[in-house]
């Protein structure tokens, strides 16, 4: 078995604060994080090497690939939205005519009782006028002054 030796690493300050603050949001030690930053810029390293040269330089490169990763990102967020709308929609056309009738007829009924509740307790009034109706308990009378 091989023996890792250890490598003394300067750095500037705001660099070691900055991989600190990675290293704690990742839940990695300060060593852990900067292995695993120099591991990702060798594979990406590797990544171009092997990808086929263009007028382009890398960072225009990687730049129009995190673009592309977002627009797919905000595609895939469209596609669960429309999937939701099309869950939604299959579950209205459920319910057959009849069943929507019926429950139009129902909601009907449920306001006609309300009505009825609401005229019954309008509260009398008795007010006499010449020959024009009044309203009593919520019947229209045709009362003639004396």
């Amino acid at each position: 078995m091989s023996r890792i030796a250890p490598y003394p690493l300067r750095m500037s300050p705001e660099l070691r604060e900055a991989l600190e603050d990675k290293a704690e949001k990742s839940k990695r030690s300060l060593q852990q994080e900067v292995i695993y930053h120099i591991d990702m810029s060798l594979q990406l390293e590797k990544l171009l090497a092997s990808a086929p040269p263009s007028s382009d330089d890398t960072y225009k490169r990687i730049a129009k690939a995190l673009r592309l990763e977002n627009e797919v990102k905000k595609k895939d967020e469209k596609i669960e939205e429309l999937k939701m709308q099309v869950s939604l929609l299959a579950e209205s056309t459920k319910n057959s005519d009849t069943d929507k009738f019926r429950d139009i007829d129902t909601q009907a009924r449920i306001a006609q009782e309300a009505l009825k509740n609401i005229i019954k307790n309008i509260p009398l009034r008795y007010e006499e006028l010449d020959e024009r109706p009044i309203l009593v308990r919520g019947t229209l009378l045709n009362k003639k002054a004396p």
